[in-house]
């Protein structure tokens, strides 16, 4: 079981369920990355957050080397979907495509 919020106990599983989506129909929750191209040093401040995410990747990673062996540009990819799909929500943003739309 993990201790992390971000990641499922069975992330292989979720990692296989996220691949088969139709994200042409749902969308694709991403992460944007801002690049800072003024050559100024970054400000110190407080991204709780972005440390979270840092510890849950690594984690997420090692999680799929212990099972796999050598990992790959997919596999990388993949973790990076199964955190993007629980981080901008209360709730796993797959699991939104998965509710009927309501009748109008």
């Amino acid at each position: 079981m993990t201790t992390n919020a971000f990641l499922p106990d069975d992330l292989s599983a979720e990692m296989d369920r996220l691949g088969r989506r139709k994200y042409a129909e749902i969308g694709v929750p991403m992460y944007l990355v801002l690049e800072d191209l003024t050559g100024n040093p970054a400000e110190k401040g407080s991204h709780d957050g972005d440390t979270q995410l840092a510890v849950a990747f690594s984690e997420a990673i090692s999680r799929v080397e212990a099972e796999k062996g050598d990992i790959e540009v997919a596999d990388i990819a993949r973790v990076i979907e199964v955190l993007a799909d629980r981080t901008f929500l209360d709730r796993p943003f797959s699991e939104l495509s998965d509710e009927e739309s309501p009748e109008t």
